[in-house]
């Protein structure tokens, strides 16, 4: 039952199953109960699936780029401790020692 649910969520073959459950029961219920299981589970509920997916994708990328931004500052203040300090407009040592001669 789980399965033919899923079948009809996802729109695959979902016709050839209210076929069958209209020969069994009255056009009426096959047509009511089709009607709210297409609108609501692959409308609403498939939506909100991709919803969730979405949020978890983001919070994913976000801790990726916090993470990230984390390493570089890591790695200047480790440049500032070495004497290796390449955050002022200058750019790097050697574009300083170049310069110099300008």
């Amino acid at each position: 039952a789980v399965l033919v649910i899923f079948q009809t969520i996802t729109l695959e073959g979902w016709v050839d199953v209210m076929y069958l459950l209209q020969d069994s029961e009255s056009y009426e219920f096959t047509f009511v109960f089709f009607f709210f299981v297409v609108v609501f589970g692959s409308f609403f509920l498939m939506n909100v699936a991709l919803a969730v997916v979405y949020e978890a994708f983001t919070e994913l990328q976000n801790a990726e780029s916090e993470r990230a931004a984390n390493e570089r500052e890591a790695a200047a203040g480790a440049e500032i401790a070495d004497g290796r300090d390449t955050s002022d407009k200058g750019g790097s040592v050697w574009h300083r020692i170049l310069s110099v001669g300008h």
